[in-house]
């Protein structure tokens, strides 16, 4: 099994358009005011100026799934925490947030196809992005547990990276 991910070998534009599909079809954003949704304008701003927050996992060349973060503020992050702010909300106001003032990541995602699941794939996507960006920052992650395994998820980030969880009640 040769999995690689985004993070390490690169990002292309079908990539960030294959994992958009993905996850509509994984969490039907259109149909739900709450999530983010996905569209054609969204993909092509993260694939311009946020390619290092989209990590497509694949295995021999086929996309098997994602990692998806958010780099924000404490002040965006508090206010989702809160319940002031939608999932969309994060995604519009943290454009103005740069990689040099970012001081919290939003979990945003992961999907993972069913017959790859349980492998760590998701964990590992999340811990290699979470590294790329950070550097030396200590920044607070944040979630919104869609899922029990979700939750867990995020839990395994924080602590494999080393850094402060919140979830979203």
């Amino acid at each position: 099994m040769n999995v690689t991910f985004s993070s390490d070998t690169g990002l292309t534009f079908e990539d960030v358009q294959e994992t958009s599909r993905l996850s509509e079809r994984t969490f039907k954003t259109a149909h739900d005011a709450a999530q983010m949704r996905v569209a054609d304008e969204k993909t092509r701003w993260i694939f311009l100026h946020r390619p290092e927050t989209d990590n497509v996992i694949k295995m021999d060349g086929k996309v098997i799934g994602f990692t998806f973060i958010v780099l924000t503020n404490t002040r965006i992050m508090r206010d989702f925490l809160s319940g002031k702010i939608s999932e969309e909300d994060i995604f519009t106001l943290s454009k103005q947030v740069t990689k040099r003032t970012f001081t919290a990541i939003y979990l945003c995602a992961s999907v993972i196809l069913p017959e790859f699941r349980r492998k760590g794939l998701a964990l590992r996507g999340f811990v290699k992005q979470i590294r790329n960006v950070t550097g030396t920052k200590k920044p607070a992650l944040f979630y919104w547990g869609y899922s029990k395994e979700g939750a867990l998820l995020a839990e395994k980030v924080a602590k494999e990276s080393g850094l402060p969880v919140h979830a979203r009640a």
